[in-house]
């Protein structure tokens, strides 16, 4: 098949890293792939300008041999295309639109309905304006969803079957890393994010509170983003770690602390999991269907800040229960591999197309 992923952005997000893993396995198993990156995402002028600014920049990147996706590593005979319109894409299986603003433009392709399809991955009502949002829902797209969350969403909110939910893996043995130093103090690990959903605000909070009462607790912080809030305690950050440092931090941390208020399949719990972290986070997305409460993480109602502080506060406190949740995590990992992942996807898109 020759399958297409349209894509908003190729900047480094978990949504984006999942499609270029499929793309990869995609190619590996027999498939022509291409990634288009839409550079308009916008029916109205500045977008269009915007789109113009946007192929300039990645004119000027190719002439000086800078890789804008060197943060993913090699691509394997996937080709990238970046694309002001999709209107001259027609020789094609399949068309996959991979966000919210991509699905609009998928819909209007005169291609035949049943190469359309839409890889939903979260509740995207952060990235433009609610409605507009809910209309891609109803767009005449076969839906793919990576959660069970998601699939209820669709189905209660906006009377959409779907197919799924699945098309997500995980590699647990990337994120063990025996060459790692053990810090000597108790350290708390947190991404930290600029989107309000993240919850990063509530988080620092309640690692505020903690600091406050635990003094020795070394907290480390890491993401894409420079810190713009303002933090009344000591704390490390890591801007933008690569992978192989990104698994140096995991592993030498003790408690990882994740206060999102809304996810589709949030990577860094499970991530944490594998490195042998105690896990204490929100139950939103797909948390809930990887971790068990008190077993292999503690789970807590999204934005309560005292439920998190209580919880941070008794692993602390207890080192047998620390220990125990640590090793629960990293030996109970349920979610399959990437390449089985992505055979799940190729076995739903050869389905749908045979209908």
């Amino acid at each position: 098949m020759k399958i297409i992923f349209v894509v908003n952005t190729t900047g480094l997000t978990g949504g984006i890293r999942a499609i270029l893993i499929h793309a990869n396995n995609l190619v590996n198993l027999g498939h022509e792939v291409e990634i288009v990156h839409l550079l308009r995402l916008k029916n109205n002028f500045l977008s269009l300008i915007i789109a113009y600014l946007k192929k300039c920049k990645y004119f000027i990147f190719k002439i000086f041999n800078i890789n804008p996706l060197a943060w993913f590593g090699e691509l394997e005979g996937v080709k990238i295309k970046r694309l002001i319109k999709l209107n001259k894409l027609k020789d094609f299986d399949c068309i996959i639109a991979t966000a919210n603003e991509t699905a609009d433009f998928v819909s209007e392709l005169s291609a035949d309905q049943e190469k359309k399809f839409y890889f939903v991955q979260d509740y995207e009502i952060w990235t433009r304006k609610k409605e507009e949002v809910d209309n891609t829902y109803q767009l005449p797209l076969k839906k793919i969803v990576i959660s069970s969350y998601l699939k209820k969403l669709l189905l209660e909110k906006f009377n959409q079957e779907t197919l799924g939910p699945g098309c997500i893996g995980f590699e647990a043995a990337e994120f063990i890393d025996q060459t790692t130093d053990q810090n000597n103090s108790l350290t708390i690990l947190m991404p930290y994010h600029v989107l309000q959903k993240k919850g990063s605000a509530l988080g620092l909070k309640v690692l505020e509170k903690i600091k406050q009462e635990f003094p020795f607790v070394k907290i480390v912080l890491f993401g894409p983003y420079k810190i713009k809030d303002k933090i009344n305690f000591d704390f490390k950050h890591f801007l933008k770690p690569t992978r192989e440092k990104l698994v140096k931090i995991f592993c030498s941390a003790d408690i990882f602390l994740f206060p999102s208020l809304q996810e589709g399949f949030p990577a860094p719990p499970l991530e944490a999991m594998a490195a042998g972290c105690a896990v204490v986070a929100t139950k939103v997305g797909t948390i809930p269907e990887y971790a068990k409460n008190n077993e292999t993480a503690i789970l807590v109602e999204p934005n309560d800040p005292v439920a998190l502080y209580e919880a941070l506060k008794d692993l602390i406190l207890d080192q047998a229960k620390l220990k125990l949740l640590k090793n629960n995590a990293k030996n109970n990992i349920t979610v399959p591999s990437w390449f089985k992942a992505s055979q799940e996807l190729e076995n739903i898109l050869i389905t749908e197309l045979k209908r």
